[in-house]
């Protein structure tokens, strides 16, 4: 964890008071003449945009280069309130990280349990990833942030990529994402590094998996004890959030993870040589559900993760273990 502190104290030290300065934005948020913005999102990137410009009008090329720091101050911002890492069990991670998804609604996102989130990925070269939420000050544009963290923990190898959430699915938000990615690498030269690795991210289908562990943050089920909101503190300068002293662990999936290990022991050790035996107990994919509840004019987006279903398995042996492992 000493390494995200690292992190954020490599940021202020680059853009130094900016910590401030985001405090003293959000404070004026909708007032005399000040953009307002949705409560999802924590500050819009024009904030880190204005903190990184030093306020100066900025050539497209100066833009070019700067936008990576635009896109990490503004998830460090937001993830700097709470400091929480999403840490899941390890055979959850596993049946997350191959579970499809394609035709579930974007707007499921708007469920993430707080401004910005970090997920553990222990999978090299990534190791984690921040997560948050867009919204542009001027067009109202929504989007899905990440910025992914590579095992070097440098502040320079956070390496952003948008998803945009005006696209019906998650499917057709991916597609825009590949198409971007290529779009970009070949118009702009000067950073062409940084957009050839968001692509080469994006092709190695880490997005997408990455995805997947954010959908079951969003999803009604999931295994995990929700985080309540900060709470603002009375200042001579009024409400304000403070950012705890370190990063603290959150931990998803205990339940169905231990589930889902006493599920493959038994499918192991019950596992027939096949000869005119019945199909070997075995299990079935994990995929996500989704459907819409409530009057028409006011529906509300449910998702479920269906965990993986046990076929061929000795009810009165592991009917404990099946419930578990079906119910999330």
């Amino acid at each position: 964890m000493n390494f995200l502190t690292s992190i954020l104290a490599e940021i202020s030290r680059r853009y130094p008071g900016c910590w401030q300065i985001v405090d003293d934005m959000r404070e004026r948020r909708g007032h005399k003449g000040f953009p307002n913005w949705p409560d999802y999102c924590f500050l819009p990137l024009a904030g880190s945009f204005a903190i990184v410009s030093g306020g100066d009008k900025l050539t497209t090329r100066q833009i070019m280069s700067y936008g990576s720091d635009i896109a990490r101050l503004g998830a460090l911002a937001a993830w700097r309130i709470s400091q929480r890492i999403y840490r899941f069990d390890p055979a959850l991670f596993d049946e997350l990280w191959n579970t499809t998804v394609t035709d579930i609604p974007t707007e499921i996102f708007k469920r993430l349990p707080e401004w910005c989130i970090y997920i553990e990925i222990p999978r090299p070269p990534v190791r984690g990833v921040f997560v948050h939420l867009e919204c542009d000050a001027n067009t109202g544009r929504e989007e899905l942030r990440f910025v992914f963290d590579l095992v070097d923990g440098k502040l320079d190898q956070l390496l952003p990529i948008l998803l945009h959430l005006n696209k019906k699915t998650v499917a057709d938000s991916l597609e825009s994402v590949y198409q971007e990615a290529e779009k970009q690498a070949l118009a702009h030269s000067i950073n062409v590094a940084v957009e050839r690795a968001e692509s080469e991210i994006a092709r190695a289908k880490i997005l997408p998996n990455a995805l997947s562990l954010v959908l079951y943050l969003c999803s009604i089920n999931a295994d995990y004890a929700r985080p309540d909101a900060p709470l603002p503190k009375r200042t001579k300068r009024g409400l304000r959030l403070f950012a705890p002293d370190t990063p603290t662990i959150l931990e998803v999936g205990i339940n169905v993870g231990a589930a889902l290990r006493r599920a493959y022991a038994y499918c192991r050790e019950n596992d027939a040589d096949g000869a005119g035996s019945p199909v070997r107990p075995h299990v079935r994919r994990a995929h996500y559900h989704h459907f819409w509840t409530g009057p028409k004019t006011n529906q509300e987006l449910i998702v479920k993760w269906l965990a993986p279903i046990l076929v061929n398995i000795d009810k009165g042996e592991i009917e404990t273990t099946k419930r578990a492992v079906e119910g999330g």
